[in-house]
This record gives structure tokens, sequence and C-alpha cells, in this order.
């Protein structure tokens, strides 16, 4: 049996240090064609670098740790899928926990990767006020840690969100724009800072054109599950047509959806009798129909970043790791909205004016 190839018959081959040959597997700096040479000798001896060597040599497992309250939902797909394209040929893998997968908080198995330190690295999404304690632990074990938009600060880690406020603000000035007067918000959880943000900028961009969210038709959401907002659309079902807010923001695309869908089977049309913006971004609010209209947040971006920093502080490559990192985000107009009815009723009747009709 052919015996694997060595890092030093590499180094041997190519005419330069093992420590070079080390640098151009591990994506450190090479000159081109060294890095050319180097490459072209590991292709045609087979090399495999040895991970749990390199491992047990560094003090590292090779696995970055991920976890929120359920990792099967879109908005974490949306960061997973950055996380993974980060570790590609980073000799790194992730492993995934969520908290409350039998709808309990339960984090046993986290506190476990910490106490026997089988991750190098934690990535937080949505931590909560019941994550004190864990988070507490991986400061204890200065396990290297990014939190994802997070509820409050928990003085560890490195926080990144989305500017929340902003997104709130592009949401309303869209509705605005479209002629709305009559808006609502069926904003996320309370406890929510990304929500709450998200309200407190819908509701000053009404302030500025001296109006105000309808609040007895607007409220917060018990979660951010798809389902929390079918008890807010039966409510909007049961208003007078004269009285129903003609422009909602709603927690997430998920409830979006829902809303839509449930007013649709109800015969309410789309945008003409009311129109919905949601938040995120998910593919399948462009493949919903209508399509809804979103802010999105750059999730793979932020996953993307949230890995990269991780992995900076693990292997000690960059100085200046920030404390706080904030992405832009994007309104993306669909089908979801349109002029407000009382609008498209004015033009209609301008329009017959202005042509003589009686």
């Amino acid at each position: 049996m052919k015996q694997r190839a060595t890092i030093i018959e590499v180094a041997k081959k190519s005419g330069v240090a093992v420590s070079t040959v080390s640098r151009v597997l591990n994506g450190g700096y090479a000159s081109p064609m060294v890095r050319s040479r180097v490459e072209a000798v590991v292709r045609q001896l087979g090399y495999v670098p040895s991970t749990s060597a390199r491992g047990l040599k560094l003090g590292r497992t090779g696995l970055l740790g991920f976890v929120s309250w359920n990792v099967f939902g879109t908005w974490t797909s949306g960061l997973l899928r950055g996380i993974e394209d980060e570790l590609v040929g980073r000799s790194s893998s992730v492993v995934i926990a969520s908290l409350g997968l039998r709808g309990t908080y339960d984090p046993s198995a986290v506190k476990a990767w910490i106490g026997e330190r089988r991750v190098d690295g934690l990535i937080i999404a949505r931590a909560k006020d019941e994550n004190v304690e864990l988070i507490a632990s991986l400061e204890e074990s200065r396990l290297p840690t990014v939190i994802i938009a997070a509820d409050r600060n928990f003085g560890y880690g490195v926080s990144i969100e989305s500017r929340d406020k902003k997104s709130g603000c592009l949401a309303a000035e869209h509705l605005l724009q479209l002629g709305h007067k009559r808006i609502a918000c069926w904003s996320g959880p309370k406890e929510s800072l990304a929500a709450r943000k998200r309200l407190e900028g819908v509701v000053e961009t009404l302030a500025a054109q001296g109006l105000e969210l309808m609040p007895e038709h607007s409220g917060s959401a018990p979660s951010f599950h798809a389902d929390a907002s079918v008890g807010y659309c039966k409510r909007w079902l049961t208003l007078p047509r004269q009285s129903r807010p003609t422009g909602i923001v709603m927690a997430n695309d998920e409830q979006a959806m829902t809303f839509l869908r449930m007013a649709m089977d109800r015969g309410i049309k789309i945008p003409e009798d009311v129109s919905v913006v949601g938040f995120d971004g998910i593919e399948e609010g462009a493949r919903f129909w209508p399509g809804v209209t979103t802010v999105a947040q750059p999730m793979h971006a932020i996953g993307s970043a949230a890995a990269r920093i991780v992995l900076q502080i693990i292997e000690g490559t960059e100085s200046q790791i920030p404390e706080y990192m904030e992405f832009d985000t994007e309104l993306i107009v669909r089908e979801s909205t349109g002029p407000a009815p009382e609008s498209s009723m004015l033009e209609v009747k301008n329009a017959s004016a202005g042509t003589g009709r009686r």
C-alpha cells in the first residue's frame, strides 16, 4: 500500500521550506509563483494535510459552533450559508445546536461544547436574556465568540447586527410614498431589540409627516414564527373596510406571507385593498405570490463576517478585531405593495374629470 505523501516531501519537491508549504496551505502569504509551484506539487503527490495532527499541535478541534433558538428557520439558514462559504478551504467545519428545539430552553449541549472545549469558537444568533449564563460561561472560558442580532449588550464577544432602525424607516417611507396614511405595524417580540428599533424607525418616519401609527391596530407578535401573525390577521379581517389599515409593516417576511395568504383566502385583493411589507429578504418571499415587498438583511454577508471574525480571533491573524459591526439593509419592492386605495380612487376621479367624464 502506497504511503501518504508528507509535507516534508512537498517542501523538498517544491524547493521551499516546510513553513512556506504550511503558509500556502493555510491561506497565508506567498508570491504567486511560489504558491503556484507548491499547489502543483500538492496535486501531483496527492498530499492531504493532517487536520487532526495540526489540531493536536495547536490545541484546536477545527470546529466552530453555531447556536440559535431554532437553527432550522429561514433567517438562520441564510446565516449558515454565509458561515459555510467562509469556511471553505479553511480546514474548519461548523456544528449546530438549537437552544429551543423541543419548545423549552435547553443549553446543555452547548454547555458541553464549552466545558469540554469541543469547539474552537462560537457564533450565537439572536441571543436573549435566557443566554446570560451561557455567555458568562463563554467569557470564563475565553472562547472566541460572535453574537448576531443580540437583544441586549452581554459585555462579551463581537456583536453584529443590521441597521434595524433604518430598516423601519425604509418600510414606512415606502408606504408613505404610495399614499398610505392608515398605517399599522405588527412588530416582532417586545424583548427583541431588532423589533424595537424597527418599530422606532416606523414611528419616527410617520411623525416626520405628521402621522401616527394606528395604535389600536398595531401590536407585538409573541415570536418571529410564521404563525405568530394569525391572530392579528383574523382581527384585521373583522374591521370595517373604511377603518382598516391600508398599509401594514409586519414583523418579518414569514409573518407577512401568513397574513397575505389568510387575507387572500377571504377575498382581499393584494395590493389593491392592503399593502404589506416584511423584513429579512428570505428567498421564499420572492417565490411567494404576490411577491413580498421586504427590507432585506444581508444574512449571507453577516454569517460570512461572523465566521471570519471568529477565525481571526482563534488564529490571532488580526490585531484590530471590531467589537461591533452593523450592516446596511435594502428595500426590495414586489407585488405585495401598491398605491393606497384612497390614492387610487383619487387618481381615477382626477383622470375622469380631466377627460370630461361625468
